[in-house]
């Protein structure tokens, strides 16, 4: 299982940041706590940018999402591509992960 989580940092320590359009970064992490970064590279301007960010964390087979504020369609798209989104507005990414493991973090509905 994968979980992604949109964040200010480059490091399980980073802090989610808790807008998915303009976060710096995505912070993956698998089982095994190894993680991957990918840095946000779209414009972060509109929902055009939020579908090229959606479209790669399909491409990585990502899971699971942890963000915060995230528009309705990405939501739609993400959940009609077999990923769930789970909201929240702070945390460190290992918190966060550990939280969703546990089933403790709402899902967006």
């Amino acid at each position: 299982m994968k979980i992604a989580v949109s964040s200010k940092g480059a490091g399980l320590g980073a802090w989610i940041h808790p807008d998915f359009l303009t976060c710096n970064f995505i912070v993956v992490v698998d089982e095994s706590r190894d993680f991957l970064v990918i840095k946000n590279q779209t414009n972060r301007q509109n929902e055009s940018d939020e579908i090229t960010l959606a479209k790669e964390l399909i491409d990585k087979e990502i899971g699971y999402l942890i963000t915060g504020n995230i528009s309705k369609t990405i939501v739609d798209f993400l959940k009609s591509n077999g990923l769930t989104v789970y909201v929240a507005n702070e945390g460190s990414i290992l918190e966060l992960i550990e939280q969703a493991e546990q089933g403790s973090l709402p899902l967006f509905i």
